[in-house]
């Protein structure tokens, strides 16, 4: 009984931590798509190709990524990434990459696409 309140209680969790994420993104669906080959080439190697984490890479999907981003704005995590990704080679694509890998992170994560795209200084709510 224990396991299944546990278990029930975890998935209540996900499930109002991934409710943010289901709203519109601040991004295009033909963003998203773009950003999916930049984040093969440019991030997987370290963030892991289903965006799942590894060794000190942090994953960028999921319960913990949700935790730590689904409440801040976009904005900020794409700052955050542009300053500091690739490890070590901040600022070293593009601005377009980096707004397309955001929204294939965002888009992974379950926002749904909207109509406008994602230029760095949007907030998703």
């Amino acid at each position: 009984m224990k396991k299944l309140l546990a278990a029930s209680g975890f998935a209540i969790v996900l499930l109002s931590a991934g409710a943010i994420a289901l709203e519109d993104g601040p991004f295009t669906a033909d963003q998203a798509r773009g950003g999916r080959p930049l984040y093969s080439a440019n991030c997987a190697g370290c963030h892991g190709a289903r965006l799942e984490g590894a060794g000190e890479a942090p994953p960028l999907a999921g319960a913990s990524f949700m935790a730590a981003w689904g409440n801040r704005p976009a904005a900020e995590l794409y700052n955050l990434v542009k300053t500091s990704m690739p490890y070590g080679n901040g600022n070293s694509l593009d601005a377009a990459t980096y707004r397309s890998i955001i929204a294939y992170v965002l888009a992974f994560n379950g926002a749904k696409p909207g109509n406008s795209a994602l230029a760095g200084t949007e907030t998703a709510s």
